[in-house]
């Protein structure tokens, strides 16, 4: 009789055999680590200094440290210990494990086109709040106080200067976002917003009857990063 079955290779309980739960849980071990297989890299090649429980990796041609002699296996961290299966049975599709909760939210980067970081990233300054996607989108968020509409501009009022908004993160070269800002304690009041690159934009408040308060306004730029 075989020792193991042919395609996963899950060790046979034997007639007769003693501490039968010792292949049993065997099985299991192999199952619990290749059951909707998920690895965290493929090719690798060096043994990570601080790995995860049960965390996979598919295997290079030339491993060393604790994976040497091991080519194109599969190694399971289990119990503070590298177990190492075959990874060549017939119909095997790991899946490729690139974001769980320390990478969703982090810094997002980009190689040749392809997101190699974070999911999202989040930051905020002076000049601001702003959250990249892995996608490219960026939208940032700040909060303005403008000159009041106390001077004429033809049959309505302006403020005197335009106030300037240096994002909190660039936008892509070359590039410009699209922004808008909002009133928040002043009824009829326009925002004019104008953006001439990927760095700042500018809002003035706008109004046909005069008024002495400075219009507080939400602004907001929404544009790519990459």
């Amino acid at each position: 009789m075989s020792q193991k079955s042919t395609r996963l290779e899950l060790p046979y309980i034997q007639p007769s055999q003693a501490q039968k739960h010792v292949t049993h849980n065997e099985a299991l071990l192999r199952l619990d680590g290749i059951v909707q297989l998920s690895v965290v890299a493929f090719g690798a090649e060096t043994p990570p200094l601080a790995p995860a429980e049960g965390e996979i990796h598919a295997l290079g041609a030339a491993p060393s440290g604790d994976w040497a002699g091991q080519a194109d296996m599969l190694a399971v961290r289990d119990a503070n210990a590298w177990r190492v299966k075959t990874s060549d049975g017939a119909g095997w599709q790991p899946w490729r494990h690139f974001y769980d909760t320390q990478t969703l939210v982090g810094t997002v980067s980009d190689t040749g086109g392809t997101p190699d970081g974070a999911v999202i990233e989040r930051g905020s300054g002076t000049d601001g709040d702003y959250v990249r996607f892995a996608d490219g989108t960026q939208i940032c968020n700040h909060s303005l106080t403008l000159d009041a509409a106390t001077s004429a501009a033809g049959s309505g009022f302006q403020g005197a200067t335009a106030t300037a908004w240096n994002f909190p993160k660039a936008f892509a070269t070359g590039s410009r976002p699209a922004v808008q800002g909002s009133d928040t304690n002043l009824e009829d009041t326009l925002v004019s917003a104008h953006c001439a690159g990927p760095a700042s934009a500018s809002f003035r408040a706008m109004r046909f009857v005069s008024d002495a308060t400075a219009p507080v306004v939400e602004v907001t730029a929404i544009g790519r990063w990459k």
